[in-house]
């Protein structure tokens, strides 16, 4: 199917014909089924002219005819340029005709221009790329077909197949002759066939989509079986492959031909949302659909990339991707080309493990695929070790952005010397406690913290540290549930056992507790809407850290990045990092905090600056919503998130054994068999011996 944007409306919507250029290009299908996308923007393009014609053609261009005004010869002048998006570059295409142009086509890699000569009447010109006129015919139409048609095509015999508002089909030939046929409803997308075949979807009377095609040349029409389930909201048909694609607002659909009828359906798999882009994949037997919409005011913007398998045509397209797979891609592995010559990436993610069962996973597929050269994960919670010739060793890589990063992170996550990080942002983790508990400026030991804990039960974090306490025992406030790590379900015990706990055994009021706190780039406001909330009830306490003296914050990451050292394109693998956390992709980091250290502060500055002072918000403390004025963001607020950044030390992740131990013993309190100090000295004693037979 071409696309022609209208003459009155292409310089108005001038930003909107990515939408005509993007969406699944194919060129009519001339002798090319493969889905198409054209990666661009014709804004400085259109504004050249006073109006513009466009068409894509099945060559890997952009043909259009611009018109602008010259004053000194007080006429109209038309050009017609071959734009490629490839280059970014128009070219003159020689084409000369003294009649009016009113559309064109491109067609089996000639242009084919409708004008009007003096008398009215409609010519087809038929001309090659260098200029040279090939053919010219009248048509048998006037203005009053022509002005209602909503969609015309030329075929490969050169008919003229046209559709007027009123659904009716016009197949006009080269000599004069016209059929006819009548479409049974509103025609919303048609294209013509390499093989003269008119398929189109139309709105019937009862409101339905039905698609249907029309053999023109062997006289034959058909409705392709279908239902309202399986067809709606159609924002276009295409050719491709064997047979008909179809673009649905959240779903493609592909059409066996010969069956005729739905083979198969290609939900989109929502992957999540980074700077206005909303990325998507889909598969399907021949390869991958990678998908962004881009949302600019109330218009989308829609590219579809096509990825063979073994090639993939877009590398940043991939790169965006990765962040955001979702679990129903997991052990995918796409095979990377271009920009990153031809390393492999395998993506996984481990939804339920364990931190370690997690880690072993990962190291496991470096370990036994020696031809997958990078590891991508988008799951937390787990350490990378560059250890026994498993992960490349990547000192002489790290060397030469480490003085660029933040160290306080960056040194946490190093374990015997042999981690490294491979991650471009991260989030912090902090406690806050009530002021009449905590005092504002004393910093809380490890052991005092823990003796605080034990007054009421609640979650257990294994934070990789290595001391003579018993565990770690974070306490949560009434906000367990919404600030919890873990699931609903890996989390109903122990809600239901805080909830239940008898408050004169705990010794505090339910709000005296603790509560854990996700610092985000985003949340710069926390702590001026914390406090307002909460009338300043509440102080930073922190977590315990291996230093002892000192408490403040854990930090995590949302994606990882592992090398193989047997890897012959460790050198890619690290300018796909390297890009990653470059200068750009960092400063387009929009939800956690960005690893680059000179990024970071300036993030930090933009936060405090672009507060709206005197502005009411709403925020939602468990279930609670809280009004409060902001007075803006002072530097003091900004010094506490920056040291909370700084003094980081330790990494943040659930570790599952301690989580099943504190479980088995809490169920002896529902069954009214012991107290709760009961059953923390059982949690005392057990995880005494975990420690000891792990070697913690």
């Amino acid at each position: 199917m071409s696309h022609l944007l209208p003459i009155n409306i292409v310089k108005r919507y001038h930003g909107f014909i990515l939408v005509a250029i993007l969406i699944l290009v194919t060129g009519c299908g001339r002798k090319n089924n493969s889905v198409q996308s054209y990666v661009t923007t014709l804004d400085t393009v259109i504004d050249k002219y006073e109006y513009c014609l466009l068409d894509t053609g099945c060559r890997e261009n952009i043909v259009y005819y611009g018109v602008n005004y010259n004053q000194s010869r007080q006429e109209y002048i038309g050009q017609i340029m071959n734009y490629t998006p490839q280059n970014k570059k128009s070219q003159l295409i020689p084409i000369e005709t003294k009649r009016k142009i009113q559309d064109l086509r491109v067609v089996n890699d000639t242009v084919n221009l409708m004008t009007q000569d003096i008398d009215g009447a409609y010519i087809l010109e038929i001309h090659s790329f260098d200029g040279k006129l090939l053919d010219d015919y009248k048509l048998n139409i006037d203005d009053t077909v022509f002005g209602e048609a909503v969609f015309w095509d030329i075929d490969e015999h050169k008919n003229m197949i046209l559709v007027d508002r009123h659904s009716n089909l016009y197949i006009i030939s080269q000599t004069g002759e016209i059929a006819k046929y009548k479409l049974q409803g509103e025609l919303i997308s048609a294209f013509v066939s390499s093989e003269n075949i008119f398929y189109y979807v139309v709105i019937d009377e009862k409101g339905q989509e039905q698609i249907g095609y029309i053999d023109y040349l062997e006289n034959k029409e058909d409705i392709i079986t279908t239902t309202q389930e399986m067809l709606q909201d159609c924002m276009g048909i295409y050719e491709c492959q064997d047979g008909i694609l179809i673009n649905e607002n959240a779903r493609l659909l592909r059409v066996n031909i010969n069956k005729r009828e739905i083979e198969s359906i290609f939900e989109w798999i929502d992957i999540g949302i980074d700077n206005n882009e909303l990325c998507l994949i889909t598969e399907n037997n021949e390869g991958y659909l990678i998908v962004t919409k881009k949302y600019r005011d109330s218009i989308e913007e829609i590219q579809i990339k096509r990825i063979k398998k073994g090639k993939v045509s877009d590398a940043k397209v991939l790169e965006l991707a990765t962040m955001y797979l979702d679990q129903d891609l997991k052990e995918k592995v796409i095979l990377f080309n271009e920009t990153h010559s031809d390393m492999k990436i395998h993506v996984r993610t481990y939804p339920g493990e364990t931190s370690d069962l997690k880690f072993k996973m990962m190291v496991n597929d470096l370990y036994n695929n020696s031809d997958i050269d990078l590891v991508v994960t988008d799951t937390n919670y787990y350490r990378l070790l560059a250890d026994n010739g498993v992960l490349a060793d990547l000192q002489e890589y790290y060397d030469d952005i480490q003085n660029q990063m933040i160290t306080s992170v960056v040194d946490a996550y190093r374990y015997n010397e042999k981690v490294y990080v491979l991650m471009d942002q991260f989030e912090v983790y902090t406690i806050l406690g009530r002021k009449q508990i905590f005092q504002q400026d004393k910093n809380y030991t490890y052991k005092e913290l823990i003796n605080i804990a034990e007054k009421w039960s609640g979650s257990v974090y294994n934070r990789n540290v290595k001391s003579d306490t018993l565990y770690d025992l974070l306490i949560l406030n009434d906000d367990i549930e919404s600030y919890s790590m873990m699931t609903e379900d890996d989390w109903n015990e122990i809600i239901t056992f805080t909830d239940k706990a008898p408050l004169e055994e705990s010794g505090y009021d339910k709000g005296a507790l603790l509560e854990k706190v996700v610092i985000k780039q985003n949340y710069y406001l926390w702590f001026e809407l914390f406090k307002a909330g909460h009338n300043d009830r509440y102080t930073i306490v922190g977590y315990p850290s291996i230093k002892e003296e000192v408490t403040g914050s854990m930090f995590d990451v949302p994606a990882l990045y592992g090398i193989n050292s047997r890897s012959e394109n460790k050198e890619d693998s690290w300018i796909f990092i390297r890009d990653l956390m470059g200068e750009d992709n960092q400063k387009n980091i929009n939800d956690d905090f960005p690893i680059r250290k000179e990024t970071f502060e300036e993030k930090l500055l933009e936060g405090m600056n672009t507060v709206e002072k005197g502005k009411t918000v709403s925020y939602i403390s468990g279930d609670t919503f809280i009004d409060a004025t902001i007075e803006g963001i002072s530097e003091d607020d900004i010094n506490k998130i920056r040291w909370l950044v700084y003094q980081s030390d330790q990494i943040y992740y659930m570790n599952a054994d301690y989580y099943n131990i504190i479980e088995e013993e809490v169920s002896a309190y529902y069954q009214k068999q012991k107290t709760i100090p009961e059953v923390i000295s059982l949690f005392d004693s057990r995880l005494k011996l975990y420690f000891s037979e792990n070697d913690m």
